[in-house]
C-alpha cells in the first residue's frame, strides 16, 4: 500500500477509508482529466494545487481579448461568475468568512492536491486539470442560476467531471436540465449530498 509523503497526509483519515493507497498502487494521477470545481472559488496559487490548475490553451492571459470566443475574456484559468470575473479565486470581499473563502480551495485540494511532495495533502488524483468556477460569494452563498451557467461553461470548455459540493433546498427544473445537459454530453457530475445537519 503506497503512503505518499506529504506533511499532512497522516491525518487524512478519509484516504485510508477509501482505500487510497491500494489504488495508488495501480494508478495516481490522472494528468489529462479536467475537473471544474464549482463551489466558492479555489486559491490558483496555493502551493499545493498551483501546478493542478486547469489551463484554457485556447485563451491569452491577460491580454483582455476573449481569444476562444467563448464569451468569456481572459478565462485562462476558470471563471468567477459571482464577480463576473477571469479570477476564479476567493477575493475576501466584506463580511466574508472562513468557510466562505476555504471551502472551494479545500474540495480542489481533496480532488487533486498534488500527492507525494513532501508538503501539505495528498489528493485522491496527485495530477489532474482543476477548473475552478465560483458560483457561491466569500460568505459561501449562491444561487441556481450562476451553478447552471458555470455547468454549461464546464461542459463547453471540456471538463469530463463536474464537482458540486454544496447544499441547497427544494427542486429546480433548470438545474436539473443542466445536469441533463452534462450527462448527455458524457461529463460525469459529483454531487455532495447529507451535508445539512439534523435540527
Amino acid at each position: 500500500i503506497i503512503s505518499p509523503n506529504d506533511s499532512s497526509y497522516s491525518g487524512q483519515w478519509g484516504l485510508a477509508k477509501i482505500g487510497a493507497g491500494s489504488a495508488w498502487e495501480i494508478i495516481n494521477s490522472a494528468p489529462a482529466v479536467p475537473i471544474a470545481v464549482v463551489d466558492s472559488g479555489v486559491d490558483v496559487n496555493h502551493p499545493d494545487l498551483k501546478d493542478n490548475i486547469w489551463q484554457n490553451k485556447k485563451e491569452v492571459a491577460g491580454n483582455g481579448l476573449d481569444d476562444d470566443k467563448n464569451g468569456f475574456i481572459d478565462d485562462f484559468n476558470g471563471w468567477d461568475f459571482v464577480n463576473n470575473l477571469p479570477d476564479p479565486s476567493p477575493k475576501f470581499q466584506a463580511g466574508f468568512n472562513e468557510d466562505g473563502i476555504n471551502h472551494g480551495t479545500i474540495v480542489a485540494g481533496i480532488i487533486a492536491a498534488a500527492g507525494n511532495n513532501a508538503a501539505g495533502v495528498a489528493g485522491v488524483s496527485w495530477k489532474a486539470q482543476l477548473m475552478p468556477l465560483k458560483i457561491l460569494d466569500d460568505q459561501g452563498e449562491g444561487g441556481t442560476a450562476k451553478v447552471i451557467k458555470a455547468i454549461d461553461y464546464a461542459i463547453a470548455n471540456g471538463a469530463n467531471i463536474i464537482n458540486l459540493s454544496f447544499v441547497g433546498f427544494g427542486y429546480s427544473k433548470s438545474l436539473d436540465d443542466a445536469v441533463k445537459r452534462a450527462f448527455d454530453s458524457g461529463v460525469l457530475v459529483v454531487a455532495a449530498g447529507g451535508n445539512e445537519q439534523a435540527q
